[in-house]
């Protein structure tokens, strides 16, 4: 469908989401992927659902007083 990004902070994925608290354990730190902007860094989690499923499980994570 294309490529879409979500950035979303990753403490809060793993807080609410026992799969992205594994995925992200095994992420490299953004400067051993030769991302040269440390500021503007992050890492990078490829799946292969829909953007819309994406949207729908990211809800689904978010607490409601955002």
């Amino acid at each position: 469908m294309g490529d879409i990004g979500f950035r979303v902070y990753q403490g809060l994925l793993a807080e609410r989401s026992p799969v992205f608290k594994g995925m992200f354990s095994f992420l490299q730190p953004p400067e051993s992927l030769g991302v040269s902007n440390r500021q503007n860094a992050c890492p990078v989690v490829h799946l292969t659902d829909s953007p819309l499923a994406i949207v729908h499980i990211l809800r689904a994570c978010m607490p409601k007083n955002l």
